[in-house]
């Protein structure tokens, strides 16, 4: 074999081997690459599955706090519907409201007055 020819094929071969580290650094790199994508996708969908289930927690109890704001407000619609009913149809209780309410001005007004003689 001439050394011509010899050299051929260690360069073929040297060729080769660097093409097939080349090939195989590329492989690394797209396998790590991956990998990498993998463990995103799990830690984005480990974060989905807990913000679903905030979610879920969060909408449930915006259900009951809906639901009780309904109960108090017709609560509180009837209570002012027998409020109205009782005082409306009660002339001395209004009367004596009245009064009360006149008498607690005028202690105001005592008050107001000591206030500026002093």
């Amino acid at each position: 074999m001439s050394p011509n020819c010899l050299l051929r094929s260690e360069a073929k071969f040297l060729f080769a081997l660097i093409y097939t580290m080349q090939s195989d650094l590329k492989v690394k790199d797209i396998y790590n690459k991956v990998i990498q994508l993998a463990e995103q996708k799990q830690y984005w969908q480990e974060l989905c599955r807990q913000l679903k289930d905030e979610n879920t927690i969060l909408s449930s109890k915006l259900d009951e706090i809906s639901q009780l704001k309904e109960e108090l407000s017709e609560k509180l619609e009837e209570a002012e519907r027998r409020y109205r009913s009782k005082f409306e149809n009660e002339p001395k209780e209004k009367a004596r409201l009245k009064k009360r309410i006149e008498q607690y001005v005028k202690d105001i007004d005592d008050c107001v007055e000591w206030l500026q003689n002093t």
